[in-house]
């Protein structure tokens, strides 16, 4: 599997991975805001039980008082006017005092009235009541109502009761408890994993006097009102690896025919070499027969076209290497300005426009690398800057800097340049220049393409540097080794 495929796995392995952790945060964060949710709502039917058995307990109360205040021997109730005007008063028979006095606002002594009046009386004890307070109406009846207002709690069945219409109404369905709990203990209930508990109220029981309810099982309740969140997140998930598990299959079909298409160009350019070394040598003798006449343009041209087969071999072969990655190295001491000058001195033979190599070392560098593949590197980019140089005279510039433990080989040429939408690409295989002459140029594409990969195999690299109208300048960087630095750089 190559570094680039490895990284697209990767990265799509990192995506899911976000999306996945993206979608858990966000059905966590939906998960406690309906849970906060619901609480409230627990919260709310508890509040509003409580409020409707205290009711109930009040009216049995306020029925008492309504029941005395009618009996004329416990309580007596007049309307007088006085100086200030109409005045009902609350007269104890027994004792003929007055506890209380209310005004009134029209004079009519009459049935209608009368209950009027008891039911304003009635209407205002059960204001107080609602307050906790008691009213000393008479000495008797005020007894008795602090009496019955003491030994009076909220009944449990009725609570329990409307807890329960309070929830269904809220859609709850779920079991639930109650918690009673008395002032001198603990004043919350501590929720478990099960449970969920409401705040805790106070209310008049039995043998308690605060109260709170528990929710059985709520997690069940929440997922009920998850229903569509987590089925739209089951399916993201479910759409994503889908997409991964395909994209994975695709990869690894399309992996296997690269590696059929290598292993078939392989096969037939390792064919070649021998029909082409064949053909080379017939050629030879052929130029060399005294009964042809000579020079034949014809065995000039199959010479030719003979030695371009040839070199596309080559550079299949050299780019199958890279593609092995460090297959078969011969590493060894290697005199960098020595083996520039020999292939200088090629291109200055070999080349089919005037040429000038602009080379003139000073110092010896030595690099721990293989000689035929570093060779192969400087004739690419030398080849390169003869064969896309002027039609006149091409220039070829060749500089050696020591960095630190890096040795700089820049070369530079005079040709046209390259666009600034082609120098990201150069390095691609098989990429060529897009220009109006590609193809008056020969090539296939894959010379820069070995040449870095190669070099990345010796430890080395080739970027471009600079480009313009006068002239490219690449960089080649080998590190500078010697019997220490090249231990560490042994493979």
């Amino acid at each position: 599997m190559t570094h680039r495929m490895k990284l697209v796995i990767g990265l799509i392995a990192l995506s899911l991975l976000s999306v996945f952790l993206l979608q858990a945060y966000y059905g966590w964060q939906v998960y406690q805001q309906h849970t906060l949710a619901l609480h409230k709502e627990v919260n709310h039917a508890l509040k509003a039980s409580i409020k409707t058995a205290d009711a109930r307990r009040i009216d049995k109360l306020n029925e008492f008082f309504e029941q005395e205040i009618r009996d004329p021997e416990k309580a007596k109730i007049e309307l007088r006017m006085t100086d200030e005007g109409a005045k009902i008063f609350f007269v104890d028979p027994k004792t003929g005092y007055n506890r209380i006095s209310l005004r009134h606002k029209h004079w009519k002594d009459s049935t209608a009235a009368s209950k009027n009046i008891e039911q304003r009386m009635i209407d205002y004890n059960r204001s107080l009541l609602e307050k906790g307070s008691i009213f000393y109406w008479t000495d008797e009846i005020g007894k008795e109502l602090k009496k019955r207002h003491l030994k009076s709690h909220l009944s449990m069945d009725l609570l329990t009761q409307e807890m329960r219409r309070q929830l269904t109404a809220k859609g709850i369905e779920r079991e639930f408890s109650f918690h009673l709990i008395n002032d001198s203990t603990k004043s919350t209930v501590a929720p478990t994993r099960n449970t969920l508990i409401s705040d805790t109220l106070p209310a008049r029981l039995v043998k308690h006097t605060k109260i709170a309810a528990a929710i059985i099982n709520p997690h069940y309740e929440l997922l009920q009102r998850l229903g569509s969140v987590l089925l739209f997140t089951v399916l993201v998930l479910l759409l994503i690896i889908t997409s991964f598990m395909v994209l994975m299959r695709l990869l690894n079909q399309q992996k296997k025919l690269s590696k059929l298409k290598d292993d078939f160009i392989d096969n037939v350019t390792h064919e070649l070499i021998t029909p082409i070394a064949t053909l080379k040598l017939a050629l030879e003798t052929l130029s060399k027969d005294t009964s042809i006449p000579q020079p034949n343009k014809y065995l000039q041209l199959s010479e030719q076209q003979t030695q371009r087969i040839a070199e596309v071999v080559d550079h299949i072969i050299q780019t199958s290497f890279v593609d092995e990655s460090q297959a078969g190295l011969n590493l060894e001491d290697v005199w960098v300005e020595d083996l520039l000058e020999e292939v200088v001195s090629y291109h200055q033979i070999t080349a089919q426009k005037s040429l000038e190599v602009v080379f003139h070392p000073t110092t010896h560098h030595r690099v721990w690398s293989d000689r035929q593949h570093l060779a192969n590197v400087f004739h690419n980019v030398i080849s390169n800057a003869i064969k896309y140089g002027p039609a006149q005279e091409a220039m070829v510039k060749i500089i050696l800097e020591s960095k630190k433990e890096k040795l700089a080989i820049q070369i530079s040429d005079n040709g046209p340049g390259i666009s600034a939408s082609e120098r990201t690409r150069i390095f691609e295989k098989f990429h060529r220049i897009n220009t109006t002459d590609t193809h008056e140029v020969k090539g296939l594409g894959i010379g820069l393409y070995y040449t870095r990969g190669i070099l990345q195999q010796l430890k080395g690299d080739i970027q471009l540097i600079r480009s313009s109208l006068r002239g490219s300048t690449f960089e080649i960087t080998l590190p500078i080794t010697d019997e220490y630095v090249r231990s560490r750089l042994d493979f």
